[in-house]
């Protein structure tokens, strides 16, 4: 059974309540009364998890938090941390992992480890800057990333990627009162081809990735 960090996105979030909305154009609402129930259960089948924000713990053998100089690695539920990657990143995103493997998506690019984080390697060519994802497919040979460039998809693990929605086509968040600036939550819907974005719950926008 694989295990997995999946189609996670839960972004950087407001202290409080917001009223922040979305601006997604060529993007089509979705008439649901509840984003992030869907949005888990698109995902429900797929071998992809909601981690919590800061620390995720891999098939138990470690717990990883990120900040702004790299990720950092506790394998005694957090008494004590070491880095294991000197890296960049854009948001305080979780590792993700699937089928044995962590990832994590850099600025440097999308690092990955085979020994439950204790090592890492940026996989050459694969996207800079990311922002969200790695999002599994129907194994870990097909993944979306999205960084500042826009919606990138590998179907051979990450040797090869290619920019399938560019950065002006992706939700931009629209701030109707004085809080913070919400950035958007995603899933994937592999099977049908459609990226679903929302925004603390307000509201549901889906783009079919065929088009």
């Amino acid at each position: 059974m694989k295990s997995s960090t999946r189609a996670e996105n839960m972004a950087p979030c407001a202290t409080r309540a917001s009223t922040a909305r979305l601006c997604c154009a060529n993007w089509r609402p979705c008439a649901e009364s509840s984003p992030r129930r869907r949005l888990r259960q698109i995902m429900a089948s797929q071998t992809i998890a909601l981690p919590s924000r800061n620390a995720l713990p891999p098939e138990g053998k470690g717990i990883y938090k990120p900040n702004e100089s790299g990720i950092f690695r506790s394998t005694d539920n957090g008494a004590t941390w070491q880095r294991v990657l000197e890296c960049g990143m854009n948001q305080k995103m979780c590792p993700k992992t699937y089928d044995g493997r962590v990832y994590y998506p850099a600025l440097e690019g999308l690092a990955v480890s085979s020994d439950n984080g204790a090592t890492w390697k940026i996989l050459e060519g694969s996207p800079k800057e990311g922002l969200y994802g790695p999002f599994f497919g129907e194994s870990d040979q097909t993944m979306l990333l999205i960084s500042k460039e826009g919606v990138h998809k590998t179907t051979d693990g990450g040797k090869t990627w290619n920019l399938i929605l560019k950065r002006e086509d992706l939700p931009r968040p629209v701030t109707e009162s004085n809080y913070k600036e919400l950035m958007p939550n995603f899933a994937w819907d592999w099977k049908r081809g459609i990226l679903y974005a929302t925004s603390q719950g307000v509201g549901l926008f889906k783009r079919d990735l065929k088009d």
